[in-house]
């Protein structure tokens, strides 16, 4: 993992980390399958939230999390970015980096993986 102003969360027994900037982890792929990359985030957000995923330097995704109202209930849940198959190319492991856009904060990420989609 290495991040710039990063830090550890704890939502609900489950542990998290979260940026005011980015933060990245590096993560093994096979690249003889189709990939999808997938993170754990929850929806119990105090600010709206809004980042980019990456993929090596490659945006595969870019995520907006609202700020929870009273009303609304929290809770964790899963998103799929699908990874390029150029990305990956040759590769036996990939940087994953979160990176907050539009001056925003990322969001907390609880999970992340990558699978094979087929």
């Amino acid at each position: 993992m290495q991040g710039g102003k990063t830090s550890p969360i704890q939502r609900r027994g489950r542990y998290g980390r979260r940026a005011s900037d980015w933060f990245s982890f590096d993560l093994a792929v096979d690249p003889s399958a189709p990939l999808g990359l997938i993170v754990t985030y929850n929806r119990d957000e105090q600010a709206e939230r809004a980042f980019a995923v990456l993929v090596d330097g490659r945006k595969v995704g870019e995520q907006r999390i609202p700020r929870r109202s009273p009303q609304e209930q929290e809770g964790f849940f899963d998103v799929t970015y699908p990874i390029p198959a150029d990305a990956v190319a040759g590769k036996a492991k990939v940087t994953v980096r979160f990176e907050g856009i539009d001056g925003r904060e990322t969001a907390t990420v609880y999970g992340i993986r990558v699978i094979r989609t087929r």
